[in-house]
């Protein structure tokens, strides 16, 4: 077997020392023969160097695609092409990793690939503390190769396949913007196929996003690649039972005339509502997170896979009331969300 492991790296300089860290622990926890396939779109001399240096980082030139608002097209369309090439090059299964994730145990890859199936042929993070229910995240998705030939799945769905009838009725109560995963989430529930949920784990948490064990697989900072540390927790709109029920129970097209709606209504609330101050704790806490985890990754992935006491002081969490239909730890309260035109990962 081979691992091929694809990632969008979009990396600023401030997070450099973030790469070391992704890089080195995947060095160290993978068991199986891999490579990892990366864009190199704008990336600054120095990280390019960085990963041209790695014997196992196999960097790819790929053009950029027309822009659009939704970040999540770009990202998508980026990781169709790497996840195409890695199965090109003889690897038996494909995962997804962001700059910020890697994983926290040796043989992460094997424990999830022994657990594959052809009627559950991947598995991937399902982030429902941000609402992503029934959705798997870009922040570790493994397949297989039978599983990706037969089927086809891509991580960008074009306006048209979105508009289809089989679409809307396979992703029926989805998100249909800012997710990477809606593509496989589409292809998953048109076939009837099942997949491996890996759920936060955390047995200590420092904040309800940022900083996630996921089935005690993989660690996530969270928000690396995003100017505004914004999450869709932190909008009082969204995280109203009242719209969590409608936005059950309605048709995606149905529901699209609402979201215009919403979306002007959710950037009120959140400035009536401290949302300044919000943004300010999400970058606090993200910046006491990376340092922490880069100075002892050991000592804090232990602090948040077990409880046991971490050295250096721990962030400020930020505690709330869970919203309607989302299950957390005592540890992981979480709080509201935020306009959809901003909010991502």
């Amino acid at each position: 077997m081979k691992l091929g492991i694809v990632c969008v790296y979009m990396v600023c300089p401030e997070n450099r020392d973030l790469l070391d860290l992704h890089l080195r622990q995947i060095e160290r926890h993978t068991t199986l023969p891999y490579a990892i396939y990366g864009n190199a779109l704008d990336l600054d001399e120095q990280i390019r160097r960085r990963l041209d240096d790695h014997p196992k980082v196999r960097l790819v030139d790929l053009p950029h695609p027309p822009p659009n608002p939704d970040p999540s097209v770009e990202h998508g369309i980026y990781l169709d092409e790497l996840t195409r090439l890695a199965f090109e090059d003889g690897c038996t299964h494909v995962a997804t990793l962001h700059l910020d994730s890697f994983p926290v145990r040796r043989g992460w890859e094997t424990s999830l690939i022994d657990q594959l199936t052809d009627k559950r042929p991947l598995a991937g993070v399902m982030r429902t503390e941000n609402f992503e229910h029934e959705l798997p995240n870009g922040i570790l998705m493994l397949m297989t190769r039978d599983f990706y030939h037969t089927y086809q799945p891509r991580f960008w769905v074009s306006d048209d396949v979105k508009q289809s009838h089989a679409f809307k009725e396979a992703c029926k109560g989805l998100p249909l913007r800012g997710f990477c995963g809606l593509g496989y989430a589409y292809c998953l529930n048109a076939n009837r196929l099942d997949w491996i949920k890996l759920t936060r784990s955390n047995a200590r948490n420092d904040h309800f996003i940022l900083g996630a064990i996921y089935g005690d697989v993989v660690f996530h900072l969270g928000a690396a690649a995003q100017a505004n540390k914004a999450f869709r927790q932190d909008d009082p709109i969204n995280n109203a039972a009242w719209f969590q029920a409608i936005r059950r129970t309605l048709r995606p097209g149905r529901w699209a005339w609402a979201r215009e709606a919403k979306r002007l209504a959710a950037v009120l609330c959140h400035r009536w509502m401290g949302g300044a101050e919000r943004l300010k704790q999400n970058q606090n806490v993200f910046e006491q997170i990376r340092s922490r985890v880069v100075a002892d990754p050991d000592g804090y992935l232990n602090y948040l896979r077990t409880g046991a006491s971490n050295p250096q002081p721990a962030a400020s969490p930020l505690h709330h009331d869970p919203p309607a239909g989302v299950t957390v730890s005592a540890e992981a309260k979480p709080p509201r969300e935020k306009p959809d035109s901003v909010l991502t990962s």
